[in-house]
């Protein structure tokens, strides 16, 4: 429960709800590096901080819990993180993006290249011209991962009462 994910309308209407440790920080000046590397040492948190991540910071902190104390710190540096397991890995949030970006290229580029299955489905007791645009919303639909649409294609063969659907094994 610990540093969960958090949507920016939670953040917003202060939903988020800490758990963590209460801890109390005051600093003046200090490295933003040094005050996190002392929020895990009190907390007992495994933080992994970027070499990206720098500045210094004020701050004065009274019983404040050390998740939300991280996550005000990170707010107001322009950080954020990934938690990994039992891992937080904390980074400035445009590395972060561009990571996220460059994962999702990768995963869309390996989409691309899966072979693509043609299967016949016989279709009973209904016009195969109308499920066509049914299936053909579906196979073209954005992918889940918020990818490109899908490469399949549906095509009706009145004379059999079949669809013919082209698309990669999993679709």
């Amino acid at each position: 429960k610990i540093m969960p994910t958090s949507s920016l309308q939670e953040e917003r209407d202060g939903a988020i709800r800490y758990f963590g440790k209460p801890i109390s920080i005051e600093v003046r000046d200090t490295p933003v590096r040094d005050v996190i590397s002392l929020i895990s040492e009190q907390s007992g948190a495994n933080i992994i901080i970027s070499d990206d991540v720098q500045g210094a910071i004020t701050i004065k902190l009274r019983q404040v819990p050390w998740d939300q104390a991280l996550a005000i710190i990170m707010k107001t540096r322009g950080l954020g993180y990934i938690r990994q397991g039992a891992v937080l890995r904390i980074a400035p949030i445009r590395q972060l993006q561009a990571e996220a970006d460059e994962a999702r290229k990768i995963l869309e580029a390996q989409d691309a290249t899966l072979p693509l299955t043609v299967r016949v489905i016989p279709v009973s007791f209904a016009s195969v011209t109308e499920l066509t645009a049914q299936v053909r919303n579906t196979l073209q639909a954005p992918s889940t991962s918020g990818g490109p649409a899908s490469r399949g294609k549906v095509e009706a063969d009145a004379r059999s009462s079949s669809l013919i659907v082209t698309d990669t094994e999993d679709n």
